[in-house]
C-alpha cells in the first residue's frame, strides 16, 4: 500500500494499493523528501541499515521532483477524490515547506537571530553536544554529564563525577586546549536516546537516555518530564586510550577517535555494544566527521593530515591541507546548494582554514578516487587567531568555525561555477564571511546546530543559543 506517514503526529494513512511504501518526512527546517521502500523492509527491523545504506543514500528527491511522484498518486483506475484531494494537499504542504525553509536560510545569512543564555549548570561547561531538540548534553569541567531541554532551560538529567576533573597525557591535552586547560570532559556525543562521553582517564563511557516510570512525555506541557542518565557500559576494548573525538553518526554507530592514533567504530544499535571495526592511522587523531549521505569518514591528525575513509573502512586519500609544520584540530564534511556539492573542511592548531572538494559518483556516494582535481585547495580568509576548536554546518552550504580567539564566524562556503568543464557541480568552494558572534572566552570548545538553532559553550556556566526560527524585526 501507499502510506502518508507524517513522523511528527505518527499516523499511516492508507492511499492505494501497491507494493511500496512512501514515506514524507515533514521538517520545518528542510524541504519535503521521499523515500520509497518495500513494505517487507518497512517492518522488519534488522533491515533497517539496509534500507538506510542503499533506498534513503541513493538520494531523496528533492521539491522539483515531487510533482512527478505525486502525479502517480490518484490516478488508478478508481479514480478516487479522497486520493486527489490528500494530493493537492501534499502539493500545497510541500510548497509551504520549501518557502519556509528558504526565509530560514535567509535568517541564517542575514544574522537574524535572537540569542540568549538558555542554559546555566553549577559548573563549568566544557564540551556540548546536540540530539534532538530540544535536548542538549553537556560535560563540565568537573567531570560530570548533564541533559538540557532548551525549551524549557532546565536540566533535566544529570551524573556527576563520571570523569576526573584534571590530569590525562599532558601532549594530548596541549593538542586540544593549548595553554588554556579549563579541565574536565575532551569529548561527547549525543543522538536520540544515546550519550557518549570521554575524559582523561581514558576510555568512554556510554549512557541511555531514559524517561522515568516509562510516561511518554507531553509535548504540549511546558513542564519538561525528567530523564534518566542510565549507564550502558565503558568502551573497555579501548584498554584506557585516551579519546579526543566522539561522533554518533545516523546509523547508530559511534566513532572514536584516539591519541594513539586509532579510529575505532562500535555498534550501538544491538544489546551489548560490539566493536566493528579498527583503523590504523599514522598519527594521532584529534578529531572525526562522518557524513552516511554520501558514504564518507575523515579525521584529522596531529601530523597536519587528513584521513578520509569510506564506511567500510577502505583508505580513500590522505590529504595535507596545511603548508605550516601545525596540526589538524578540526574537521567538517559540508554540503552544497545541490546533492552533487559536497567538501571536506579543515581547521588547524594556528587558525587557518581550508576546503577541497569532493567527487560523488551517479548514486550520490564518494568516488574512490574522492577530490575534484579540477578545483584546488581552498583557504578561507580572514583567519581566526587561534585554534579551530568546533566546526558545525547548516543546510544550505553554510559553516560555522569556532576558535580560541572567542568568535563564531558563520561562513557561505559555495558559489555557482565558472568551470564548465566539471561534469559533477555546478557549484564551486568559494567562502565568504557572512558575520562574526564575539565575546566568547577562550575556553571555547563547541559550536552545534541543528538548522534552526545554533548553540556554544565558552560563556562560563552557561549555554547560548542563537535562534534563527522566528523571524525578527529590526526596523
Amino acid at each position: 500500500k501507499w502510506y502518508y506517514y507524517n513522523p511528527r503526529m505518527r499516523i499511516s494513512t492508507a492511499l492505494s494499493a501497491t507494493t511500496s511504501a512512501l514515506f514524507l518526512s515533514l521538517d520545518q527546517t528542510e524541504c519535503l523528501n521521499i523515500l520509497l521502500v518495500k513494505s517487507s523492509a518497512f517492518t522488519a527491523r534488522k533491515n533497517h541499515r539496509a534500507v538506510s545504506n542503499n533506498a534513503f543514500r541513493s538520494k531523496l528527491l528533492k521539491t522539483n521532483n515531487i510533482v512527478q511522484i505525486f502525479s502517480g498518486i490518484g490516478n488508478n483506475n478508481d479514480n478516487n477524490s479522497d486520493d486527489n484531494v490528500l494530493l493537492e494537499s501534499l502539493k500545497k504542504r510541500a510548497n509551504e515547506l520549501q518557502i519556509q525553509n528558504e526565509a530560514l536560510l535567509q535568517r541564517w545569512k542575514d544574522a537574524k537571530c535572537t540569542s540568549k543564555a538558555r542554559i546555566v549548570i553549577d559548573d563549568w561547561v566544557r564540551r556540548i553536544s546536540l540530539g534532538k531538540w530540544p535536548y542538549v548534553a553537556i560535560g563540565s569541567a568537573g567531570g560530570s554529564l548533564y541533559l538540557a531541554d532548551c525549551n524549557t532551560c532546565e536540566i533535566v538529567a544529570q551524573v556527576k563525577n563520571i570523569h576526573i576533573p584534571a590530569g590525562g597525557d599532558d601532549e594530548a591535552i596541549s593538542y586540544l586546549h593549548g595553554v588554556y586547560d579549563g579541565g574536565g570532559t575532551l569529548a561527547i556525543a549525543m543522538t536520540g536516546t544515546r550519550v557518549a562521553s570521554a575524559g582523561r582517564e581514558g576510555g568512554a563511557k556510554i549512557f541511555n537516555i531514559v524517561t522515568p516510570n516509562n510516561e511518554e512525555e507531553n509535548t504540549n506541557n511546558k513542564n519538561t518530564a525528567k530523564k534518566n542518565l542510565v549507564p550502558v557500559g565503558e568502551l573497555t576494548t579501548l584498554k584506557g586510550a585516551l579519546v579526543t573525538s566522539l561522533f554518533m553518526d545516523n546509523e547508530e554507530q559511534l566513532w572514536v577517535g584516539c591519541y594513539d592514533g586509532n579510529l575505532h567504530v562500535f555498534d550501538l544499535d544491538s544489546i551489548s555494544i560490539i566493536k566493528n571495526t579498527t583503523m590504523r592511522l599514522e598519527a594521532g587523531v584529534l578529531c572525526v566527521d562522518v557524513n552516511n549521505d554520501i558514504g564518507l569518514a575523515v579525521c584529522g591528525m596531529t601530523n597536519g593530515s587528513v584521513k578520509m575513509f569510506s564506511m567500510d573502512g577502505a583508505v580513500l586519500a590522505l590529504w595535507k591541507p596545511f603548508s605550516s609544520s601545525t596540526f589538524v584540530r578540526s574537521v567538517k564534511i559540508v554540503g552544497g546548494p545541490d546533492d552533487n556539492s559536497w567538501c571536506v573542511v579543515a581547521g588547524s592548531g594556528d587558525g587557518q582554514i581550508m576546503a577541497r572538494q569532493l567527487l560523488l559518483d551517479s548514486a550520490g556516494m564518494i568516488e574512490s578516487v574522492p577530490f575534484d582535481n579540477q578545483r584546488s585547495t581552498v583557504d578561507f580568509a580572514p583567519q581566526h587567531g587561534g585554534s579551530i576548536v568546533s566546526f558545525a554546518t547548516r543546510r544550505g552550504g553554510l559553516l560555522i568555525s569556532a576558535a580560541q580567539d572567542g568568535t563564531i564566524r558563520v561562513w557561505d562556503c559555495w558559489a555557482a561555477s565558472r568551470n564548465t568543464n566539471s561534469n559533477y557541480s555546478g557549484f564551486e568552494v568559494k567562502p565568504k564571511l557572512l558575520y562574526n558572534f564575539v565575546g566568547y572566552k577562550v575556553w571555547l570548545g563547541s559550536v552545534c546546530s541543528d538548522g534552526s538553532y545554533l548553540l556554544s559553550d565558552g560563556s562560563d556556566n552557561a549555554i547560548i543559543v542563537h535562534d534563527f526560527s522566528v523571524p525578527v524585526n529590526y526596523d
